[in-house]
């Protein structure tokens, strides 16, 4: 008996931490869309539709500073050429309409990468909830969003935390 009981405790702690990783990406990625949501909010600005495809493409976004170990900190507005070229588009824009079927009127992206995990510093970056910011635009209807987290040794070793967001204007 206590052999069967055993085991199913040790099936259960395997069990329950199989997918953490993912759990942390996913409660981050919600965690800064909150930060966007309560900033349009306060700014009187529409809420945005999140969507799967444009979560796809950031998260290629960030997975590619991953994979080419890109060191904290730093922001871009526009994926990487080389990123583009893989997808076979000339800019962000052209993969969005690609992937959502459909002819937008804009999109635009930007990747953070900090070397702290905070979020809010991440939405600090990203421009904030401040009126001029890219994120309070009042057209912006849909939204996507990466996230990954990395270590770097090069200029020097550090942790890398990669945050994308994707804003489409779809009328």
């Amino acid at each position: 008996m206590r052999w069967i009981v055993g085991f199913v405790v040790l099936a259960v702690v395997i069990g329950c931490g199989g997918n953490t990783d993912n759990k942390s990406a996913e409660m981050a990625k919600q965690a800064l869309l909150r930060l966007v949501a309560d900033g349009r909010q306060q700014n009187n600005v529409g809420t945005l539709q999140r969507l799967e495809e444009l979560d796809n493409i950031a998260q290629e976004w960030a997975d590619y500073h991953e994979d080419n170990q890109t060191p904290a900190v730093q922001t871009q507005d526009t994926p990487p050429s080389e990123l583009l070229t893989q997808w076979n588009v000339q800019d962000l824009k052209e993969k969005v309409d690609q992937v959502l079927g459909v002819q937008t009127q804009a999109a635009e992206g930007m990747a953070v990468i900090i070397d702290n995990n905070s979020v809010s510093d991440a939405y600090d970056e990203f421009g904030g909830s401040a009126q001029n910011s890219w994120l309070m635009k009042p057209e912006w209807e849909c939204v996507g969003v990466g996230y990954t987290s990395y270590e770097v040794t090069q200029p020097s070793q550090m942790q890398c935390y990669c945050w994308v967001l994707i804003l489409v204007d779809k009328n």
